[in-house]
């Protein structure tokens, strides 16, 4: 068997060879660090040109495996079928680092589309391969293909359980053999059971070096991976679920009471008491979770409330939600009004009292409209938008109107929602009026609810005048809030109005561009062709740049602790150089994690803590083998390629995220800190610092 290179297994992921190591390789044998650079910039460009195809088919046929490798990964993230034979050639070279690289790019190129025309060149790669790991890099990538016929995925699984049972394969190629089964499993959801024999392998998967006295990490994610398979095909009986609660991961305990919701009411009481008692936060989350989603007798409502207290704000969250879905009785009503008015607990954070609100609001109306007024005169904006979304559920049409006026732009977005919710076209008046905002996703808010208005002719100046003044700032994060406005203009819109957009054919964006093209032609009845100008990318990272970088941490402070996070500069050029070079100006300073999903991510990053506001120009996706386990860091999107510098930190194992979220990071230092980050949370500053292996 062919000897699988260390730089093969620094493509996975799972040795101790750096990034940096293999930079510094790569300079000291005369890598052509020009070419390398010339690469990265064609991927960049997503430009399939002749030339930028010619200089990727040079890369690929290097007899540098890490220019080979880096040029076929390239091929992949255009995501475009028709390189396919291009990129299978990659499939037949010496190279086992290249060949990994490959038949992940196959996948990567079909990603959006349907991958069975693919399956049978893939198998067939398989089955002529000689590296044991190869081998199992294959079946994941397999694994991923999307609308797949039975014959193939049944194909897939016989392969699978093959290799799992080879004793080629060393233990530490198990944990890509337990992602394939994960992905396979996770994209054929509800509609296939495993084999007896699979089903018999991911259950000794599932309990995979549990026993031994020094834990792995990587031992863990088996077991998580294998768990979650199961769950997606034959399901897991109820004795199993329970026992996973033994396991001395709480990754997989936590995932074990994620998974409890199939069993009985009876099973599913006696084991979220037990995930109550864990000393893990996660799993405790978890089981808070399960009790604000489900209708269990019994529910342990002194817990909820001692709970609700908890220094690990995202905690108490939940516990005020399981208490309102659990034990919405009069001691309930009463503690959450304590808790929301600020009187409960002493010092109570702001996130409780928001929280304890919005329960409030669904179990004791008229408590919940008097607190919600109260809040509405709060100094800290993000209490007052909680006021307007308990407005929404209490139905107190009057407090979203007085927040309409509110001084910030993320208040008066919820008051909208409440009024779209609440009175619909009736408010349109305050739509109308949030036509002049300046913040993309009020304006975006307002151009939405006023779809249907009965008042739309008298509406199309201003949101020609909106459309016009967003474009005039140049900035590619508008392509949200402008196909919003281009819509209503759309159903608004008359023969006047078509010639005041003639000019947008032109635009910077190739979207709006398009979008402009065919609201033209449905108003005139004529064809019309986009003639996009796109504005000046950002200016690309040379290989010294990206060299200089590998080896750096960001570290994020934030209350005086910090997060420490090493970038992928190689892997995601554009990306870690962009949130390092921020990080250098500032940038980040002062801003926020507007958005806290706990047993999810934490995301921040942006100017306006909300979804729809960034650094101005758009970054390319760059998606690698790489998983996104807990702690790495990965960028906020909307769609391909519409990377806008907001980043958000997983908080778990996230693998439903592979191959589609950028990440270009990893949290390797302060996990705990990061467990304990609020929404609303600060970044005191964002410091570079190197810390380079000698």
């Amino acid at each position: 068997m062919e000897t699988t290179s260390q730089a093969t297994w620094l493509l996975v992921g799972v040795i101790a060879m750096t990034m940096a190591q293999e930079v510094a390789a790569a300079q000291s044998s005369g890598t052509d660090t020009a070419l390398v650079s010339r690469i990265f910039e064609a991927e960049d460009s997503r430009a399939t040109s002749s030339r930028s195809l010619s200089l990727l088919r040079e890369g690929l046929e290097h007899s540098d495996p890490f220019i080979g490798a880096i040029s076929v990964r390239a091929l992949g993230r255009f995501e475009d079928s028709t390189l396919a034979p291009l990129i299978a050639t990659g499939l037949e070279s010496w190279s086992p680092q290249v060949r990994i690289a490959a038949g992940y790019a196959l996948a990567q190129a079909v990603h959006t589309s349907t991958g069975d025309s693919l399956a049978r060149t893939l198998l067939n790669a398989l089955a002529g391969e000689p590296d044991a790991f190869v081998r199992t890099t294959y079946l994941h990538a397999l694994a991923r293909l999307r609308n797949i016929s039975s014959q193939s995925r049944a194909d897939i699984e016989r392969s699978w359980v093959s290799a799992v049972t080879s004793p080629e394969v060393p233990d530490s190629a198990l944990l890509t053999l337990a992602r394939a089964a994960e992905s396979l499993g996770r994209l054929a959801r509800g509609s296939f059971e495993w084999t007896p024999d699979a089903s018999r392998r991911l259950r000794a998967m599932s309990r995979f070096g549990r026993l031994l006295d020094e834990p792995s990490l990587n031992n863990a994610r088996i077991r998580r991976l294998a768990i979650a398979a199961l769950a997606y095909g034959n399901g897991i009986p109820e004795e199993e679920a329970t026992d996973f609660l033994d396991d001395p991961d709480p990754g997989v305990r936590s995932l074990a009471v994620s998974l409890s919701s199939r069993l009985g009411n009876f099973d599913l009481r006696h084991l979220l008491r037990r995930a109550m008692e864990d000393e893990s936060a996660t799993v405790k989350t978890a089981a808070l979770a399960a009790y604000a989603t489900h209708e269990i007798e019994n529910a342990p409502c002194e817990m909820f409330r001692t709970l609700s207290g908890d220094p690990v704000i995202p905690l108490s969250r939940h516990a005020i939600r399981a208490l309102t879905k659990q034990c919405p009785g009069e001691n309930a009503i009463e503690f959450l009004t304590e808790l929301a008015g600020g009187s409960e607990l002493g010092n109570t954070a702001w996130q409780r009292r928001a929280e304890a609100l919005i329960g409030l609001s669904s179990i004791a109306n008229s408590e919940a409209r008097e607190l919600a007024r109260v809040l509405a005169g709060e100094d800290r904006w993000q209490l007052r938008m909680y006021a307007a979304i308990s407005a929404s559920i209490t139905g107190d049409s009057q407090l979203a109107w007085d927040l309409t006026s509110d001084p910030h732009h993320n208040v008066q977005n919820a008051a909208l929602d409440a009024l779209n919710s609440l009175e619909g076209h009736e408010a349109d008046r305050a739509f109308a009026q949030a036509l002049a905002a300046d913040d993309y996703q009020l304006l975006r808010a307002a151009a939405l609810f006023l779809a249907g208005s009965p008042s739309g002719g008298e509406l199309l100046p201003q949101l020609l005048s909106a459309f016009a003044r967003v474009t005039g700032q140049t900035k590619e994060t508008s392509r949200d809030v402008r196909i919003a406005l281009i819509d209503r203009i759309a159903e608004f819109a008359d023969e006047e109005a078509a010639s005041a957009l003639e000019q947008y054919l032109a635009d910077f964006d190739a979207e709006v561009a398009r979008r402009i093209a065919d609201v033209l032609t449905g108003i005139t009845g004529r064809s019309y062709s986009p003639q996009p100008s796109a504005a000046p990318p950002l200016a690309f990272p040379s290989f010294g740049d990206l060299a200089e970088l590998n080896g750096t941490r960001a570290e994020i402070y934030i209350d005086g602790e910090a997060i420490a996070i090493l970038l992928f500069p190689f892997e995601a050029p554009t990306n870690a150089f962009r949130f390092a070079s921020l990080s250098r100006s500032g940038y980040f300073d002062g801003l926020t994690f507007h958005r806290v999903v706990p047993n999810f991510v934490i995301q921040g990053g942006s100017p306006g803590a909300n979804e729809y506001s960034g650094d101005g120009p758009y970054t390319r996706d760059e998606v690698t083998q790489r998983a996104h386990w807990a702690g790495t860091v990965g960028l906020s999107t909307r769609g391909r390629d519409t990377g806008d510098a907001q980043f958000f930190i997983n908080l778990v194992d996230n693998v439903r995220l592979d191959f589609d979220y950028t990440i270009f990071g990893e949290v390797v230092e302060g996990m705990d800190v990061v467990h304990r980050v609020a929404e609303g949370a600060v970044i005191d500053s964002v410091r570079l610092a190197n810390h380079r292996e000698p």
